[in-house]
């Protein structure tokens, strides 16, 4: 009598297990890599301040029922927080804590809906004590090329970020 064989396919229990601690070894030393990378980038990092700010902002004009102003001075490259219910003493400190910009990001210019563009000085961008924001847009860029547009819609209240330098007139408001 013949025996019948079996033809097994498949893989072992502990080739798989080799190939799961083969993949988790070489994901641990790429991750670290990769959040590095995504870390450094100090354009996507002004982005995601520029973006908390202009939330923050909005919600403490709203709270506190008080008109603010994004400033943003392109001399020193930075921005801050200002108000016109602010004592100089509260005014002196938004300049002390105001964010700078890195050596490699700088805010190329800042259009308004009237056409206004400002590419020198201080820049003011007005929010309500009701949460509307000046319909503006601006460029930020980085010495490797990248532009960003970042445009404040004044009745949504919010910030949307597009990877490329458009115009006011290109995005909508």
């Amino acid at each position: 009598m013949e025996k019948s064989q079996k033809k097994c396919s498949g893989f072992t229990l502990i080739e798989l297990t080799m190939v799961i601690l083969l993949a988790g070894f070489m994901l641990s030393l790429a991750l670290p890599r990769l959040r590095d990378v995504a870390l450094s980038d100090t354009l996507k990092n002004t982005v995601r301040a520029l973006t908390s700010t202009v939330k923050e902002l909005r919600y403490q004009a709203i709270k506190d029922a008080r008109e603010y102003y994004l400033v943003f001075d392109f001399d020193s490259k930075g921005f801050r927080i200002d108000s016109p219910y602010f004592t100089e003493q509260e005014r002196i400190d938004a300049k002390k804590n105001s964010l700078s910009l890195s050596s490699d990001v700088r805010v190329l210019d800042i259009s308004f809906k009237n056409g206004d563009k400002k590419t020198a000085g201080e820049v003011s961008i007005g929010f309500t004590k009701e949460g509307y924001i000046v319909p503006s847009v601006i460029h930020i860029g980085s010495e490797d090329g990248r532009r960003f547009t970042f445009v404040l819609r004044p009745f949504l209240g919010d910030a949307a970020v597009i990877e490329e330098y458009s115009e006011i007139g290109d995005v909508s408001l």
